[in-house]
Order: structure tokens, then C-alpha cells, then sequence
């Protein structure tokens, strides 16, 4: 587990269109203050470059916006607690309040575990709550009788113990209960009653209806049907930059966002749809679900590749290329319809090493597979808050969930195998970004002797198996993937391109720099700095070395990829020495040409659409 040193402490004074920041970091007394605007943007921004720096906590006390700023930020992975007002300890005469006092005020309280956070409630049971709380008049026809209309604050706040038991018919006379609590741990409070709200004998008339049978019934339904893996119900969430592409080459072929390549030894065309099947022979066609890539270089058939061809014999050499090609994924158009494919398509066991677990269709898609019969085991990061919904969920379907040693920093792979016959490994999380807004790479992995090391990583992560990677194709941290890294960037010819988050580890970068001396041609694109702020200043390193740089703006840059010459490595690892030395990380080298050509393609349009610094 963390230690306090290691993490930073977040204060949030939530207003309706502002929100105050205040954090420490560890046992620093040093503090920083500023106000950003409450909107998803701004809130990522902040939160992403803290998160680049370590373990985050935050918390804000309950107000009338609600809960969003909460939710934003667990879908974002960080862990955010809300604090009732009235169990925030305060001085004896303490009645000076400004924003920026309040934040640095509780960031102190809350790194010293002074604040009790209370329960939040589900988006479905403030539904509930609306329905069973409305008050509206129906025999009211003049405008003195109508209600103000509730705005969404009003909707997103608690309704604590205490209000619970006070009884609207015992407000005292000339007051009016406000439609949500100022203080969910302490008193409820109200306001006097104004010319242009119904009077007390109407609101009493009109609350009869709640105690009808058909609404409890209603409200029982309701809260049934929310009680199935409800993470974060994102399918309404509008997802940006969804382009559908066909495309057709005479080499390789690939799309627009989720690129969709396929090579042979002759000519070849692909077609992006819903289902992902090839053919490999003299000339192939394949057809790829979004984001997928089917490519063909021996006789074989079956999904992506997998087929009844000739049984590999077990490589040591990463640059070995498979008999059966990866299927290559792309991030994110049709990446989820695609992780949901092959785990609908799982008959016998299903075993997932992932970082950060909260997408919804996809605990979803897991829980059906334990529902028919397969052996299910999930791998977390035990630090993520962000694994706690989807934890419990799994479990009480009958998973084996299990956290990840604590003997690495971070449990950051993200791997998951199908039958003990194909395996995906990738960049990409099972959260929100992954799926709408971020750049990652991919691969579904048929190769026997690699399924065969995926699983033994597994293994050794669940019950302390001993783990031998002295003879395996990939790339795995801490066992293997620095110096296996830095001799794919060290050993560049011709050319060297990376689309990567960021890069800090020393030796990576000394590397980088002796390939263009040497004359390679080097590209680097890095993501945005408005997320990765230490991107600014490792550009201007590079371009100081004569390397070309540049931002990816147009999607968040997530991915973890470097090409050398004709081969491109896909995985989970960081160009940071703690991703490289101290976490569990897996990545693969992808040496078909088919998949990487697919994979060069691709980085040359992000390329085209980077910004200069």
C-alpha cells in the first residue's frame, strides 16, 4: 500500500460554475490553491497531471451541485470522498469562510483522516428519491401555487438519516421545507415562505399521492433495475470522434481512428464492419470490427488468425515472428466492441490482469461469462478506488477477484486470456477514456508459446507461482522490459518513431537522443502537455537534440508505442523508470508485416494531425 508521503491530498470547494483546488503533497506543508471552472475539461486537466505524479485522494463537502464532480472524477480512477458539513470539525468562534481558506483548511483535515465521508447515492436512487420527495400541487391552477422548477443540484443532493426523520407535516407554520438538505449529517434547515409558494394546506393535499401502493411499486422496480452492475452508467455518454472508415490498399490497408489493416504475400482488401474474421492465402481479404486488424502469412484460417496450422515451437527471441499474426487493435473506435466479442466468446475460462476496471458493458459481458459456466479470475490493482464498485460487483456474482502483490508500485498491465488460446494485450484500461477518448494500441495474441507466458505472469500475480521469463517473446516489467526496450531503440537502422505519453526514464531518453546523432530518422509525439504537463519541457529536450516532436491534441495520447524500422512494440509499459523497474507491466513486439504496417499507417496520420511546439 501507499505510504502518506506518496500521496497527494485534494480539497474541492464544488460550486455550480466554479470549483476551488487546494492539495498537498505527502507530508509536505507546501500547498497550492487555484480555481478552475466546474466543467469535464478543467477537472480532468488538473486531475490527470496530479495523477502523472502519484497516488491522488480528494474530497469536497456535499452542497446543492451534488455528486457530478464526484463521479467525473471516478471514472477518472481517483479516489474522492464527500463530507457532510456538519461533521467537519471547526475552532470555537470560527466563522470567517472563503473558498481558498476552506480548501487548504480541509486539505490539512483530510491528510490527517479527520473527516468521515458519507454514503453516496446511486444515480437510480436519487431517481427513487425525486419521485417519493415530489411535491407538486395538482389541483393548483393559479401561478401562486406552482413551484419552482428543481434544478438539477437540487436533484444530484443526499437525503441523509436526520432529514429522513423529520416529517414534512412538522415544519414548523410559515416555513417550507427546501427540497434539499444545506446539511445531510446535521440539521435540516429551511426557508420562510414567500408570496410564490403554495401554501402549507395544498402541499399537505398534495402529498398523498406518495403513499399510494403504485408509486412504492414503482420505486421498488426502479431500484431493482439499478441494481445490476451499475459502475457508472456511461452509454449515454456522447462518444467523441467516432469515425467509421472503409479502406481499401494493394500492401496494407488501415482506417481512420480505429485503423483496420491486413497483409499477405499478394494483394489484399479490407472492409471495417461488425464481425472480424480472414482468410490467409496468395491474396486475403478481411473484414475487422472497428478497431480490429486481421492479417494472414501462412496458410491458416479462423478468427484473426487462429487457425489449425502448424504448432510454433516455443521462442525466446521477442523478434521471432508467430506462425498465426496478432490481431492488431486500435484504440478507441470499435475497441470495445471488440474486448466485448472475445469475452462473449469465451467458453471455458477467462483470466484478466487489468489496472483500472469501471466500464460497465464490459463487468457486464464478464458476469455473463460466469453465468454459463466459465472459470472467471480478475487481477487488480488493489490502490485504484476506482476497482471498488467493480469489485464488489464481481464478487457478488460468485468471481475470484483477487488484488495484485504488493511488491510492485503499480499493477499496471492490462491483459486478459480467452480459453488459454489467444490473449489480449494492450495500452488500453477498461474505463471511459479507453473506450471514447484515448489513443491506444493492442493486440490479440494466438501464439501458444506467449499465452503459455501470459498465463504463467497470471499465475505467479495470483498465488505466488514461481515465474520464468528466461526463454519468452515478451516484453514483461520488472523481469525484462527495460533492457528489452532500450535494445529495440538502440538497435533503429533507418528509422524511429514513438507515440507515447510521456518519456522520463534517463536511459530511454539517452538512447533516443544517440539514434538521431547517428542519423536515424527520429519522431517523436507525445501527449498533450495541457494533461502531461512535463511534456513541454521534454520536447524542448528533444527538439534541442534535433528531433522531431510533436503533441497529439485530437486524442488523448495513451499509448505506450515504438516502432524501429519494420518492428513495433504494443503493451502497457511507460517510458518512466518506475513503469520499467517497479510495476507489472506486459507488452509484445509485433514483427508480421501486415499488423505492423497496420500499426505505421496509423501513427503516420496522428502524426499528420500533431501540433508542433
Amino acid at each position: 500500500m501507499k505510504t502518506n508521503s506518496t500521496i497527494t491530498w485534494v480539497r474541492l470547494e464544488v460550486h455550480k460554475n466554479t470549483i476551488a483546488i487546494c492539495w498537498l503533497r505527502g507530508d509536505s506543508q507546501v500547498q497550492e490553491t487555484r480555481e478552475i471552472p466546474n466543467d469535464e475539461r478543467a477537472i480532468r486537466t488538473v486531475f490527470k497531471r496530479l495523477a502523472s505524479e502519484g497516488v491522488v485522494r480528494a474530497c469536497y463537502q456535499v452542497r446543492p451541485c451534488g455528486y457530478p464532480a464526484r463521479r467525473r472524477l471516478d471514472q477518472m480512477g481517483i479516489a474522492c470522498d464527500v463530507i457532510a458539513p456538519a461533521m467537519i470539525p471547526r475552532r470555537p468562534g470560527d466563522r470567517i469562510k472563503t473558498d481558498s481558506r476552506d480548501a487548504r483548511r480541509l486539505a490539512r483535515l483530510y491528510r490527517a483522516g479527520e473527516l468521515t465521508p458519507i454514503r453516496v447515492p446511486s444515480e437510480a436512487e436519487e431517481v427513487v428519491r425525486d419521485l417519493v420527495r415530489c411535491r407538486e400541487d395538482p389541483g393548483a391552477s393559479d401561478s401562486s401555487s406552482k413551484r419552482a422548477p428543481r434544478s438539477s443540484a437540487d436533484s444530484a443532493a443526499p437525503r441523509d438519516r436526520a432529514s429522513a426523520r423529520v416529517s414534512p407535516l412538522e415544519t414548523p407554520p410559515g416555513w417550507v421545507p427546501m427540497s434539499w438538505p444545506f446539511h445531510p449529517g446535521g440539521r435540516r434547515r429551511g426557508w420562510p415562505r414567500s408570496r410564490n409558494r403554495a401554501p402549507m394546506g395544498a402541499m399537505r393535499k398534495s402529498r398523498g399521492w406518495a403513499k399510494r401502493p403504485c408509486w412504492l411499486l414503482l420505486a421498488a422496480v426502479l431500484l431493482g433495475a439499478a441494481g445490476s452492475c451499475v459502475v457508472e452508467d456511461e452509454e449515454q455518454t456522447p462518444k467523441k470522434h467516432d469515425h467509421g472508415t472503409t479502406s481499401t490498399s494493394s500492401a496494407s490497408s488501415s482506417g481512420t481512428g480505429g485503423a483496420a489493416g491486413s497483409g499477405g504475400s499478394g494483394s489484399s482488401t479490407s472492409t471495417s464492419s461488425g464481425s472480424s474474421t480472414s482468410t490467409s492465402s496468395g491474396s486475403s481479404t478481411s473484414t475487422s470490427s472497428g478497431s480490429s486488424t486481421s492479417t494472414s502469412s501462412s496458410t491458416s484460417s479462423g478468427e484473426g488468425g487462429a487457425g489449425g496450422g502448424p504448432v510454433a515451437p516455443e521462442s525466446c527471441d521477442p523478434y521471432q515472428p508467430r506462425l498465426d499474426p496478432p490481431t492488431l487493435l486500435i484504440g478507441p473506435t470499435g475497441l470495445e466492441k471488440a474486448l466485448l466479442k472475445l469475452i462473449d466468446g469465451a467458453q471455458s475460462s477467462l483470466d484478466i490482469i487489468m489496472y483500472q476496471f469501471a466500464w460497465k458493458s464490459i463487468c457486464d459481458a464478464t458476469i455473463a461469462a460466469k453465468g454459463r459456466g466459465v472459470a472467471v479470475r480478475v487481477l487488480l490493482d488493489g490502490d485504484e478506488s476506482v476497482n471498488n464498485t467493480t469489485r464488489k460487483q464481481l464478487q457478488a456474482a460468485g468471481i475470484a477477484v483477487k488484488d495484485s502483490p504488493d511488491k510492485f508500485t503499480h499493477a499496471h498491465a492490462k491483459v486478459m486470456i480467452v480459453d488459454g488460446k489467444k490473449a489480449v494485450v494492450t495500452s488500453a484500461n477498461f474505463n471511459q477514456y479507453s473506450m471514447y477518448s484515448e489513443r491506444n494500441y493492442g493486440v490479440v495474441d494466438y501464439a501458444a508459446d506467449d499465452i503459455d507466458d501470459l498465463q504463467a505472469v497470471f499465475e505467479s500475480d495470483w498465488s505466488g507461482a514461481p515465474l520464468d521469463l528466461s526463454c519468452t517473446r515478451l516484453i514483461v516489467s520488472p523481469e525484462n522490459a527495460r533492457p528489452r526496450l532500450v535494445a529495440l531503440i538502440e538497435g533503429a537502422k533507418k528509422s524511429l518513431d514513438l507515440a507515447v505519453m510521456y518519456i522520463s526514464d534517463k536511459q530511454v531518453k539517452a538512447a533516443i537522443k544517440a539514434r538521431a546523432k547517428a542519423g536515424v530518422a527520429v519522431r517523436v509525439l507525445l501527449a498533450d502537455p495541457a494533461w502531461i504537463a512535463d511534456n513541454v519541457a521534454t520536447a524542448a529536450e528533444l527538439k534541442a537534440a534535433g528531433i522531431a516532436t510533436k503533441y497529439l491534441k485530437n486524442w488523448e495520447l495513451h499509448a505506450k508505442l515504438v516502432i524501429a524500422d519494420a518492428v513495433a512494440f504494443v503493451g502497457s509499459e511507460n517510458l518512466s523508470p518506475t513503469s520499467l523497474d517497479k510495476n507489472r507491466e506486459a507488452g509484445v513486439l509485433v514483427t508480421e508485416p501486415g499488423p505492423e504496417a497496420a500499426i505505421q499507417s496509423q501513427f503516420e496520420k496522428d502524426w499528420t494531425a500533431g501540433v508542433k511546439p
